[in-house]
């Protein structure tokens, strides 16, 4: 039997463990035979240290042999088969990193190919724009000549009125006395615009029958539309003017006979003598200044009137707005006795900015390809800022026209 007791290994026999009592003696690591106790503390200190010694050279001796086998007979027979191991385990490896890159070259490709198949869909989508979208392309076309033109025939107006009001040559306010003026006027009125059955017409020779030259009015549509303002400007789309042309229409001369009658109906006296005295100075300067006043408030009068005349009539958009015209329920005729040959900046203005919605297929349209969508949202914010435009010009009209009459009261 063995013990192992501290550091200190006990070999007994059996034999004579037999018939004896083992016990331990108080203060030692060691089993004694009943009643006999012997001090052991040398043997066990003496057999620690062989053992240790022992143990150690036992090691050693076992790590070189272990050393000396893996060495000069494991690495012999096995490295050649761990080399051939790792090539054959690389080329395994080789070949599965190529598989895997081209698993991911297959993926890369199928997604790059469904991107452009994406995009050249929406691409074929995006750019198709509808029928409907064409409206504000075709019908804007001529709406910024149109709008020059209306400019142009602002500024005629104007200096026609300033020649009127300044007494330039050839002009009937260029005589010195104010019934000059009033005296052509007069008889314009008795051809264009007198009416017999005005002045408590009775039948017979009352009214104006006798004053009336040939019974009227040339053209009856023209009876005091010199007076008619709702009638001549408010009403009407279209005006035939067109001042950067030879002659002279119907329309022009009532728009120019209507001012006359709201602005300056007595001209400015002309008879001031010879200007260098000093009496005559200060009173021209006081008749330039009315005559400024009076170009504030006829400015918006001629304004109206110029947007509301004769368009240009560019990119055959006459025809595409009488379409549009058309489609609301108007016959041809009533479309050209409204909108006219050549629609006005004003006709265009209200056709893309309230005609063209009062259509159903415009709604209807807006049920269409999202870019399609965007693309009339766009143009409809285009046409906004048309009409904010045209509103903040007016409201710059208004506020110099208040202006002036402030300061006249003052």
């Amino acid at each position: 039997m063995a013990f192992l007791l501290g550091f200190t290994i006990v070999i007994m026999n059996p034999d004579e463990a037999e018939g004896h009592v083992a016990s331990w003696c108080p203060g030692h690591a060691v089993a004694c035979p009943a009643g006999s106790c012997t001090p052991a503390e040398p043997v066990i200190i003496e057999d620690h240290e062989e053992g240790e010694t022992e143990i150690l050279e036992r090691m050693r001796e076992d790590f070189h042999e272990h050393r000396e086998w893996f060495v000069q007979e494991y690495l012999e027979l096995f490295l050649p088969a761990y080399m051939l191991m790792t090539e054959q385990m690389s080329n395994v490896a080789l070949f599965q990193a190529e598989l895997v890159g081209e698993l991911f070259d297959a993926k890369l490709h199928l997604e790059s190919q469904r991107l452009f198949n994406e995009l050249q869909n929406e691409a074929a989508k995006d750019y198709q724009p509808s029928d409907s979208f064409c409206w504000f392309g075709t019908n804007a076309r001529s709406l910024a000549s149109s709008e020059a033109l209306a400019i142009a025939n602002q500024t005629t107006m104007s200096n026609i009125a300033m020649a009127r009001n300044l007494g330039n040559i050839n002009a009937a306010s260029t005589y010195s006395s104010v019934d000059m003026d009033k005296r052509a006027r007069w008889n314009q009125f008795l051809t264009d615009f007198c009416d017999p059955h005005d002045n408590n017409f009775m039948g017979g020779n009352s009214g104006l029958v006798s004053v009336c030259t040939t019974g009227g009015a040339t053209n009856p549509d023209r009876a005091n539309i010199d007076i008619d303002y709702h009638r001549l400007v408010e009403e009407p789309r279209y005006l035939n003017i067109d001042f950067s042309g030879a002659g002279s229409s119907e329309d022009e001369e009532n728009v120019i006979a209507l001012g006359r009658n709201l602005y300056g109906h007595d001209t400015m006296n002309k008879n001031f003598g010879f200007l260098t005295r000093d009496t005559t100075q200060h009173l021209y300067l006081r008749m330039r200044s009315v005559g400024a006043k009076r170009a504030v408030a006829e400015n918006t009068y001629n304004a109206i009137v110029a947007m509301k005349s004769r368009g240009s009539g560019a990119g055959n958009s006459p025809q595409y707005l009488k379409a549009i015209m058309g489609d609301l329920g108007m016959t041809p005729s009533d479309v050209e006795e409204i909108m006219g040959d050549n629609p006005s900046y004003y006709g265009q203005l209200e056709a893309l900015g309230k005609k063209i919605y009062q259509n159903v297929d415009f709604f209807t349209d807006l049920y269409d390809k999202p870019a399609n969508v965007n693309r009339k949202k766009a143009a409809l914010n285009a046409i906004e800022l048309m009409l904010d435009r045209a509103i903040y010009e007016s409201e710059l009209r208004h506020e110099m026209i208040m202006s002036v009459l402030l300061a006249s009261y003052l």
